[in-house]
């Protein structure tokens, strides 16, 4: 039986209606993946607690330590002024750090397939299968509400994964997972505070102790000038490091402010006000990784 003009056009304005519902979220795909793409960047610091408490032990006792020596001595080496816990406490919250961000790239990751309306892919899968693995942590130690944050995100990926989520799927997937995303950004700033106080605390010490050591007890202006050019290189080292973490932190806020913003305007993400404004924080993300990668490239020389 033939359909009738009226019908046949009906059926294809409501086909044409369906595939516009369809088409990705150009803007959200944009800050969501330059998000994945700062957060990234986390891996070009160079600095951790592990790092700053090896570097704390040979400034304090005049030796170079290397990690096997290290290694034996993990509960022997004693807590200074300097840094105020232990080796294994340090490296208990680099991992903690690490699981945050691997949670926060993967989410952002996601959602920037989300919003393509792409299908998942092989590198998410290994994201999820390693948030959601067990014996890393001692959770004793850490707040309740950053373990279930990270647990939260995992199982996010895991139905992101197992239930292909598409486009249609990115209210529920933002909106169920804001909270955590912002908890995890919180704890994420406040663990890289810890990082760069502890940054601070190394260039003051070696500012008020070592670079008079260096001057005193060299034997020659030769010597002198091979030692005071060491002490200007790590301190302007360390000087660089801290200007990272604080580009890096920057970039959290947007990313927060991003990602609250896409939640409070979920069921308007095609306007042109909200894709302007999404652009916005694409754009302000954008600025802090040059100005990171022109920091990361300049530590390198």
């Amino acid at each position: 039986m033939p359909i009738n003009k009226p019908i046949l056009t009906a059926l294809v304005l409501l086909a044409g209606l369906g595939l516009a519902g369809c088409k990705p979220l150009q803007a959200v795909n944009e800050v969501s993946s330059q998000a994945s793409a700062n957060l990234q960047d986390f891996d070009a610091f160079n600095t951790s607690l592990t790092d700053i408490y090896l570097d704390d032990c040979r400034i304090l006792a005049y030796k170079d330590y290397s990690d096997s020596s290290v290694g034996l001595k993990i509960d022997t080496l004693t807590s200074s002024a300097l840094f105020p816990f232990s080796f294994s406490v340090a490296k208990q919250k680099d991992t903690l750090l690490r699981r945050i961000y691997t949670a926060l790239h993967g989410y952002f990751a996601a959602l920037a397939k989300l919003s393509a309306d792409s299908l998942v892919d092989y590198s998410l899968d290994t994201v999820s299968t390693s948030l959601s693995s067990g014996a890393i942590l001692d959770t004793t130690k850490i707040s309740p509400g950053t373990i279930g944050a990270v647990s939260a995100i995992a199982g996010k990926l895991g139905e992101f994964i197992s239930n292909s989520y598409r486009l249609r799927h990115i209210k529920q997937y933002v909106v169920e997972s804001d909270p955590f995303v912002q908890r995890l950004i919180r704890d994420m700033k406040s663990s890289l505070v810890d990082v760069r106080n502890f940054l601070s605390l190394e260039q003051r010490y070696l500012k008020d102790h070592v670079y008079d050591s260096l001057v005193k007890y060299s034997r020659s202006r030769f010597e002198r000038k091979q030692a005071l050019d060491e002490y200007f290189r790590v301190t302007e080292d360390i000087d660089n490091r801290e200007r990272r973490l604080d580009s890096y932190r920057l970039s959290l806020d947007v990313i927060a402010a991003g990602h609250a913003y896409i939640l409070s305007h979920v069921d308007d993400l095609r306007s042109k006000e909200v894709k302007k404004k999404l652009t916005g924080f694409a754009s302000a993300l954008k600025d802090h990784q040059s100005e990171f990668n022109a920091l990361t490239q300049r530590s390198s020389k």
